[in-house]
């Protein structure tokens, strides 16, 4: 009530009289939203990020009761139609519980959810949709035209939305008391950059529609006071990185490519996918021919999150202070970053296998500590790729036989490199030397030790007295198969390049070793050759074959393969079988051989109504005089059965094991020779030959393919005391242990 009084004109000192006096309505005062906390959520990333379609959610608190029926109202105001767009649709009301962390009760929703609509009653026509404040009007949600429009301008990438999206309201249908937690979610399209962002404000506003006296009163605001929302700048995400290299268990050098945008990052924290780790030093020093480094990149180790390797790379000021603040990331902006990588034994799942950057704030003087993230990216990962290897040998129960084991190195290992190589847990023996021989290196060149490690599982170590180039290799590694058939898991090879320091330069893991053949036991003995004269134009080559014990399985040919690259050649199908003791396997008794002069094969077909018996027997040809040895100088005999056509179609090799036909049943490898060098091999020791002597046979030509099974042309006695010769050319090549001692 507001009144007014006046005195006697005649007595100033009277009493006064009213003169006019009206009554006012009274006005509220209201209450105060209070956001506390503030976040985005965008796909599976915890933040808002620019440019970009996320959720966002305000936990608020109002002092003022929050009443059902009144109306939530929410604009984002500064930067106009560069701003942030606010979809309506999915806009919900939430209290939270004692803790301020989970929802338990929806108060309200987008208001078309209750039928009620976002403009004035007055003016029902979608023009009305370019005003920032609208009333309810409860029939508006039931035209689709209008529903249509009101979605749709809504919707920024509606290329003829007419409105900017800044505006949302709710309808609240449940009460709240007064400091109830709340949570408001909603979605939004987040401004482009970083500039846009700072300039919107956040006006939140409860009110309620007096229907009585057509006033819109205002039960509690923010009056725009500041919303401690922070957003992260989408960083580059191309190119990705690029590894050096791809093997398991090796360090590679990764190169980013990282461009901190608009964030003015002081820092990028990198964290790696499960299984990798940042080998530190981290930075990759200069290297001639590479990509490098900036001078002033920097790469720090951070403490390891939720099981990931991180480190953090920005600008030092000086080399010699490490440990102080940088200079930024400027330097790195259009720049290359190398670091070092240790790689897991296998490619990361899909899900996970994701390299993580981070433009961040730092905190402090601690450069392990960082403090907001400004920017982040997500870069998809590379494969982790095995080098190729390839294991070759008779894998018959319990019998000595030769591992021929081809790599494919795809990086150049120095001299004192090593070659590593890890046989399976249930071989009787794997080693630098057996009763067959010592390792031949075939294409490693000279070697400056061979050590046989007495770990588990057992493993051949392989020190390289020169260079080794990047390409297919070779190396036979002698051992004794085990007795019965291995687990597939326990059955496995794994094959290390190391450089001098340990550390592996390529690597090869689970490589399958060959299975057990059950219901035969032979073995191919080391072969001997007729010395090669300056004039001959071939040498003979002897392959023995010992059966072990009376064989139980078909066994229809047997394919002798010869050393490649350059290839043995065959020099005429003039081939002769004979039989060192016992009865051995027996011939075909029409054409028992198949090859051609020139080829690099010869299959040797058996009878297949007399399966073999406990004997050794002698297959001899003739080779043609090579122009040089091969660079892989071993040979492959396979024993086929049943399955083989009558022109040993199925009894075939082919480079792979996938690639064999399907009438083989094991392949025994073969270490090669220098036909050159004089063959002391044709003395040697049989398998199951008595203790002291056996008979064996030297073949010179005079047998011949039609010799009985149980014919010993030339047969003399030697000692099997004598161990496998190797000629001058293998002997250069091979040293032991010992020979260092």
């Amino acid at each position: 009530m507001l009144s007014t009084w006046e005195l006697p004109e005649d007595d100033p000192e009277g009493t006064p009289y009213k003169r006019d006096e009206v009554h006012l309505q009274g006005f509220l005062v209201p209450g105060r939203v209070d956001v506390y906390n503030a976040f985005g959520q965008t796909g599976r990333e915890n933040a808002a990020i620019l440019g970009r379609s996320s959720d966002l959610f305000f936990d608020m608190t109002t002092t003022a009761p929050v009443q059902a029926g009144s109306d939530l109202v929410l604009q984002a105001r500064g930067a106009g139609p560069d701003g942030f767009k606010l979809f309506s649709e999915g806009a919900e009301l939430w209290t939270l519980d004692s803790e301020g962390v989970n929802v338990e009760r929806k108060l309200g929703q987008w208001y078309c959810e209750d039928m009620r609509s976002l403009f004035d009653p007055d003016n029902e026509t979608a023009m009305n949709l370019t005003k920032d404040m609208y009333l309810p009007h409860r029939s508006a949600c039931e035209w689709d035209t209008t529903r249509e429009d009101l979605v749709r301008n809504f919707d920024r990438s509606d290329p003829n939305a007419t409105r900017v999206a800044d505006t949302l309201v709710l309808r609240i249908n449940e009460a709240a008391p007064v400091a109830s937690s709340l949570r408001l979610r909603f979605q939004v399209q987040t401004p482009e950059d970083r500039t846009n962002f700072l300039e919107e404000r956040w006006h939140l506003t409860v009110q309620l529609y007096n229907e009585s006296t057509s006033v819109l009163e205002i039960i509690a605001t923010n009056d725009g006071a500041p919303v401690p929302l922070s957003v992260v700048t989408q960083l580059p995400t191309e190119p990705t990185p690029e590894p050096s290299q791809l093997a398991p268990l090796a360090r590679a050098e990764v190169v980013f490519m990282l461009d901190p945008l608009d964030t003015g990052a002081e820092a990028f924290v990198l964290t790696a996918p499960l299984g990798y780790t940042f080998v530190h030093p981290c930075r990759v020093p200069f290297q001639e021919n590479q990509t490098n480094n900036v001078d002033e990149m920097r790469c720090l180790p951070l403490p390891a999150a939720n099981g990931l390797s991180r480190a953090r790379v920005d600008c030092e000021v000086d080399p010699a202070l490490r440990l102080v603040a940088g200079l930024g990331t400027e330097c790195l902006r259009n720049a290359p970053t190398v670091v070092y990588v240790a790689s897991p034994e296998a490619t990361v799942p899909d899900a996970q296998n994701v390299w993580f950057v981070e433009a961040v704030a730092l905190v402090g003087t601690n450069y392990t500590s960082v403090g907001d993230r400004l920017g982040r990216g997500t870069f998809t990962g590379f494969e982790v790729v095995d080098m190729e290897v390839q294991v070759v040998y008779g894998a018959l129960a319990s019998v000595p036989v030769d591992v021929g084991v081809a790599f494919t190195s795809r990086v150049d290992l120095p001299r004192l490199g090593q070659v590593v190589i890890e046989g399976p847990q249930d071989l009787q023996q794997f080693s630098c030397e057996n009763k067959r021989g010592r390792v031949l290196p075939v294409s490693l060149g000279p070697l400056a030790r061979c050590q046989t490690t007495s770990s588990f599982p057992p493993t051949v170590v392989l020190t390289l007295n020169q260079s080794l180039p990047s390409s297919l290799h070779v190396v036979i590694i002698p051992a004794e198969t085990s007795r019965q058939d291995p687990q597939p898991s326990r059955n496995v090879f794994n094959v290390f390049l190391r450089a001098p320091d340990g550390r592996n330069m390529d690597v090869s893991l689970t490589v399958p070793g060959e299975p057990i053949v059950q219901g035969i036991r032979a073995s191919v003995l080391p072969f001997w050759w007729t010395e090669l004269r300056q004039y001959d134009d071939f040498f003979d080559v002897t392959v023995p074959v010992e059966i072990l014990d009376d064989v139980d399985i078909d066994l229809w040919g047997i394919l002798i393969d010869f050393p490649k690259d350059p290839d043995f050649q065959l020099h005429a199908l003039d081939v002769q079988v004979s039989t060192a003791f016992g009865e051995g396997f027996y011939l075909q008794p029409v054409s028992p051989f198949i090859g051609q002069a020139g080829g690099g094969r010869l299959l040797v077909r058996l009878d297949p109504n007399r399966k073999p018996r406990t004997g050794m027997s002698l297959i001899q040809f003739p080779v043609t005089r090579p122009f040089s040895l091969p660079l892989f100088n071993f040979w492959r005999v396979a024993l086929c059965g049943s399955a083989m056509g009558p022109n040993g179609e199925g009894c075939e090799l082919g480079e792979n094991r996938e690639d064999r036909g399907a009438a083989v049943i094991c392949v025994f490898a073969n270490g090669g020779f220098d036909p050159s060098e004089p063959s002391s091999a044709q003395v040697f020791r049989a398998t199951t030959g008595s203790t002291s002597r056996v008979q064996a046979c030297k073949l010179r030509g005079a047998a011949t393919a039609q010799a009985g099974p149980n014919s010993h042309p030339f047969c003399c006695e030697v000692d099997t005391a004598v161990p496998r010769a190797v000629s001058k050319f293998q002997r250069s090549v091979i040293r032991s242990d010992n020979d260092y001692q």
